[in-house]
């Protein structure tokens, strides 16, 4: 993705989480984050960029856990209102202030896939693998995603990813429904 549409994205995130947390939390629960997002503001503004590396960045840029569990509940309810724009900025800000949560990694990437942003959402699906190897959703919506790019065999190789997690431990029934539901439209492609 563009370097200005991630910017536009993650704006529109912060100006969501500014105007319009009220509506979706509790008044405790918003007066919590937006005081979360002042500090986040005070910390990238005095952050010094000749000290510029990965640690010093995300530690710049992390909110504490409480507070992404609100970020995530408005997310979910903008995306629930289908305003997909506006729960994928979310989403990616989310990203950013956690890192580390495969969560919102795999959330980020289901709504980039809905926005049809088919490649950001691999992006987003592949981070989502790497924080939680055995999660098969993000393989399945990723093999998905390979599909509508046209990309037949990386699609082939999400999948069998997929079936071997599947093979190896306890899956939830709903994702056995959708391992079903990829390999029979990968056969369908490949019969075309």
């Amino acid at each position: 993705a563009s370097f200005t549409e991630f910017g536009k994205n993650l704006s529109l995130g912060v100006t969501i989480l500014r105007s319009e947390g009220k509506e979706y939390l509790e008044e405790e629960e918003n007066s919590a984050l937006q005081n979360a997002l002042d500090k986040l503001s005070e910390q990238i503004d005095t952050f010094n960029l000749s000290e510029l590396n990965e640690a010093n960045l995300q530690a710049a840029l992390k909110v504490d856990a409480a507070l992404g569990r609100l970020i995530l509940k408005v997310g979910i309810e903008k995306f629930s209102k289908g305003q997909l724009a506006e729960s994928l900025g979310i989403f990616l800000f989310l990203t950013l202030v956690n890192p580390e949560e495969p969560d919102y990694w795999f959330r980020f990437g289901l709504v980039a896939k809905e926005c049809e942003e088919y490649r950001i959402a691999l992006n987003a699906l592949a981070t989502a693998s790497e924080l939680a190897p055995t999660f098969i959703g993000a393989y399945i919506y990723a093999a998905y995603c390979h599909l509508q790019l046209g990309a037949k065999e990386s699609a082939m190789v999400e999948l069998a990813k997929a079936k071997k997690i599947h093979e190896n431990s306890a899956v939830e029934e709903r994702w056995q429904q959708h391992l079903i539901d990829i390999e029979e439209l990968i056969a369908t492609v490949s019969t075309t």
